[in-house]
């Protein structure tokens, strides 16, 4: 089967709010069929950042004139989608009730046009111009929130146009984010299967059918994908719809973010705190890959009497931690972390649970999960960064991050069970070194 069969196979099941996807060369001139076959308005609330703006919209005027489709644009200027702006764009497209909200972009503009969509309470239309992430078809959107990013339950869009003429034409920088965006779901699937046995968190199989053989077929495009080819994006593209979809089906980002996904947060956290220059998530979320996937290496090397609950810090000592390193979001974070690792007794029964399963979940988790070689090799082949320095991070950054990142959130990862059984501390430089 085809990633565009496959794709079609789960549309057809009705697993997801999203009922169709056109992923192709001149996909955008087929907007205003899609649009008439769905029972959409054929007047459309096009929304986009200057720069997306610029990318498709000669495309889309010239689909608008062929089909009969009148268009109307707002261009919104945020460069994140913070609560306050997803709020006006709510009002924004309350204010034209009768018009469509199309998202013309790639990861800011679509989420926040769902949220903004949602908040008024109306489907939207998104016209993908990069294939730079996974979230288009996801149930999520990511919201930036007092500092903080967050995410929250959305809506996705009822159609998804990604015309491989524009996606091709993307920086360079968005599709390789977008393929180690996708690269990271070994990582992420191990950490979902840990959070299921060790913490008791909810688990489908559905998702993982969904993604069955998908990165191995991106990644066997992943010349195409560096040279920016129209076959090579349009593997990508459809790659990063299923694994959407797959969030979708699911109800939570756990398929396809664990770990990585978390020090890559963790940095945006502290840029937007501190005013970093920040790199786009997805190649974030790359190097991260490479250092969770040396973590899992080196857990996974573990037999049952390493695994002892390390139970030397109390809680007021790592609560002033977390403060010294989160400042004014401490609170907020530890209100997540102390969800899942609240006192000693559910730290030594994530570790007991562990230790009591180890034989069979280290082998499950095997089979799941890759070296950082190979990792790293992968992720180089479809022009992904592979070390801290390619995406404007230091070795201490690195290393903030792995002790930290797992406060952010109340999900359980390998970064929670390596920390819990005592063994994180020792190993945090030998990961970082896999990185510089």
């Amino acid at each position: 089967m085809t990633l565009e069969e496959r794709v079609q196979e789960v549309l057809r099941r009705r697993l997801s709010v999203t009922r169709r996807v056109d992923v192709g060369p001149g996909a955008v001139r087929r907007l205003p069929e899609a649009i008439e076959a769905l029972g959409l308005p054929n007047e459309v609330l096009a929304i986009a950042q200057p720069r997306t703006w610029e990318a498709a919209s000669a495309a889309l005027q010239e689909a608008a004139e062929a089909g009969g489709m009148r268009v109307s644009v707002h261009v919104t200027f945020a460069e994140a989608a913070t609560h306050e702006a997803c709020e006006r764009l709510g009002d924004e497209i309350r204010r034209q009730p009768s018009l469509l909200p199309v998202a013309v972009g790639a990861g800011t503009v679509n989420d926040l046009v769902k949220l903004g969509a949602q908040d008024a309470g109306v489907p939207y239309v998104c016209v993908a111009t990069a294939a730079s992430m996974n979230g288009y078809p996801s149930s999520i959107g990511a919201v930036l929130r007092d500092g903080l990013k967050c995410t929250v339950p959305a809506t996705p869009p009822v159609l998804i146009i990604g015309d491989t003429d524009l996606l091709s034409a993307a920086p360079p920088e968005l599709t390789g984010s977008g393929y180690a965006d996708l690269l990271a779901k070994p990582c992420s699937v191990a950490d979902w299967i840990l959070a299921r046995e060790v913490a008791g968190e909810g688990f489908e199989e559905e998702p993982l059918r969904i993604m069955d053989g998908v990165v191995e077929a991106v990644v066997a495009a992943a010349d195409g994908i560096a040279a920016l080819n129209h076959a090579g994006v349009e593997s990508l593209m459809l790659g990063l719809t299923l694994s959407g979809l797959s969030m979708a089906a699911a109800g939570t980002s756990q398929p396809a973010s664990g770990a990585e996904h978390l020090i890559s947060h963790f940095w945006d956290m502290l840029g937007h705190r501190d005013s970093w220059r920040l790199d786009l998530h997805g190649r974030q979320v790359g190097v991260a890959c490479i250092m969770i996937s040396a973590l899992w290496e080196r857990l996974l090397s573990l037999e049952e009497h390493d695994l002892t609950a390390a139970l030397g810090q109390d809680a007021d000592a790592l609560r002033y931690d977390v403060i010294a390193c989160y400042g004014d979001l401490a609170g907020r974070c530890l209100s997540q972390f102390s969800r899942k690792s609240a006192s000693h007794s559910a730290v030594a029964a994530h570790v007991g649970r562990a230790r009591g399963k180890w034989a069979d979940l280290r082998d499950a988790l095997r089979a799941i999960v890759v070296s950082p070689a190979r990792m790293r090799d992968e992720l180089a082949a479809g022009g992904a960064p592979t070390t801290l320095a390619e995406i404007g991070r230091s070795p201490d950054d690195a290393r903030l991050a792995l002790r930290w990142a797992r406060v952010l959130r109340n999900r359980y990862t390998c970064l929670d069970l390596a920390a819990e059984a005592g063994h994180l501390g020792g190993w945090i430089d030998e990961l970082v070194a896999e990185v510089c």
